[in-house]
């Protein structure tokens, strides 16, 4: 009987004291057991969903989208037995999404203290109000309720506005100590040579509801972030970039309702140095044509005094070049290495750095594409060459990058990607023909343009290939061989 007695009186701490739910357990769209939707309104109603980058925290969220009807749509919680000390405050993650619509969704947060049927709901914990336009917490107590049994219900009650999002539930007790500390983890302390993008991140303490940011370039110093509430988030962007070469001291202090940690530990880190060209009075000079060179420090580059808007498409400044033109066609080519996210961008101007006069930009690429410009040279005019981020509304970082310096027709040995020179083409440059030596070992010839998109591809091909449709410009031919080998050879149409 004893036995029998004990299991009667846990079963209500178990089933109804703290929990968390962030849809991450079943299935799209399968609502979770003991939550209930009730649509009213438009037909897209409450669903389970986990679209890339769309969800609070793992795979799936709870998420309304828009219709031209307005929504009327409840997204209710299993019961929650509010008990002191045990389970009485609720937490959930928030998002509205914007897609070519004006506003963000409007939602309200109710309670009902009977049941899950929609005139039930008649508390109104928080009011009708837009969605935030990033994932934030949203924290209620509901120590008013002690005793009770209550439901929550998220409200969706807008139309045209794209899509709703909410994610991890938690019920659990309010904090009655302040939290513990914990420090910046990225970048680690005493750590040189950090980027520029003042990008900081931290473990999250359980017991925080917040944190805020100290960010100075003295020691206790806040002259860069000023004791920052950042909410309940664990990495920060500092806005724009940082300064070369300096360093920095940050402190991150967790908060809850009791007050803010104390002793917190501050860490210092070191950005890197700004490259040699990193303006335009340190251009790296090309001597000699054709010249290479991979910018491996591009990521610490300034944008010194703003953006470079001497051409009609401005761009950030990036790191310089500079080469004396002969009467001939220079081509300009940028690269990425893969998997790089850097958006660059060629401005290309003549004069001198205090009055430069534009020749022209590129900026055919997108994020980590490659980009190409050629430049018809004036005998003995000096030609300056900046590789920066595209765009001059925002203070965004470079990246590594190499750039190469050819005459039109003229071909290094750094333009052959590959070594195995046992099948040549010639001539090269050509003008509608390229002959294949040893045709008779290519199993099959592909033919991309400097972007890397596919042009075209010739299976068997004779020792002629006929190439009149290219328009002139720089190519990739790829010989696939019978014996498995590729090789990759830079081609130049006339």
């Amino acid at each position: 009987m004893k036995k029998l007695l004990f299991i009667i009186f846990v079963i209500p701490m178990l089933g109804f004291g703290q929990w968390t739910e962030n849809f991450d357990s079943g299935t799209n769209n399968t609502i979770p057991a003991g939550w209930t939707v009730i649509n009213n309104g438009d037909p897209n109603g409450w669903k389970i969903s986990g679209p890339n980058g769309q969800t609070g925290n793992g795979d799936n969220a709870a998420v309304i989208e828009t219709s031209t009807t307005a929504h009327d749509d409840y997204l209710i919680t299993k019961a929650i037995n509010v008990q002191l000390g045990v389970s009485n405050r609720i937490s959930f993650f928030v998002y509205g999404m914007v897609f070519n619509m004006p506003t963000y969704e409007k939602y309200e947060v109710l309670l009902s203290t009977t049941n899950q049927t929609s005139v039930a709901f008649t508390t109104v914990l928080q009011p009708e109000q837009q969605a935030p336009f990033s994932w934030t917490k949203k924290v209620f107590d509901l120590s008013p309720y002690a005793g009770q049994t209550v439901y929550i219900a998220i409200h969706a009650t807008d139309s045209q506005k794209y899509k709703l999002l909410v994610d991890t539930f938690v019920v659990d007790t309010i904090p009655t100590v302040v939290p513990p500390c914990n420090s910046i983890s990225s970048p680690t302390n005493d750590s040189v040579g950090i980027s520029l993008s003042g990008i900081l991140t931290w473990p999250a303490v359980p017991s925080a509801t917040g944190y805020r940011l100290k960010v100075g370039t003295t020691s206790g110093g806040t002259n860069v972030v000023n004791d920052l509430n950042v909410q309940n988030v664990t990495t920060y962007d500092i806005p724009g970039n940082l300064n070369a070469g300096t360093t920095y001291y940050a402190t991150i202090v967790p908060y809850n309702e009791i007050g803010n940690a104390s002793g917190c530990t501050q860490i210092s880190f070191t950005t890197g140095f700004s490259p040699a060209n990193d303006s335009c009075v340190g251009a790296l000079t090309a001597s000699s044509l054709p010249y290479s060179f991979t910018q491996s420090d591009g990521s610490f580059a300034t944008n010194n005094s703003g953006f470079i808007t001497t051409c009609s498409s401005g761009m950030n400044d990036g790191t310089w070049f500079k080469f004396v033109g002969d009467g001939s066609t220079v081509n300009l080519d940028v690269s990425m290495p893969n998997g790089s996210n850097f958006d660059a961008m060629i401005g290309v101007f003549a004069g001198n750095c205090t009055s430069l006069t534009c020749v022209g930009t590129s900026d055919d690429g997108g994020a980590g594409g490659a980009e190409h410009f050629s430049v018809s040279t004036n005998s003995g005019t000096t030609y300056y060459v900046n590789v920066g981020s595209y765009g001059d509304s925002s203070d965004d970082p470079e990246d590594v990058f190499t750039i190469k310096i050819a005459k039109n027709g003229t071909l290094s040995s750094v333009d052959i990607l590959e070594t195995n020179e046992t099948t040549r083409i010639s001539p090269n440059p050509f003008t509608d023909v390229i002959n294949i030596s040893k045709a008779d070992l290519v199993k099959s010839v592909s033919v991309s343009d400097v972007s890397g998109r596919l042009l075209k591809t010739i299976d068997n091909p004779s020792s002629a290939l006929h190439l009149a449709d290219l328009r002139q410009g720089l190519y990739f031919v790829t010989l696939n061989m019978k014996d498995g080998a590729k090789q990759t050879i830079k081609a130049i149409k006339k």
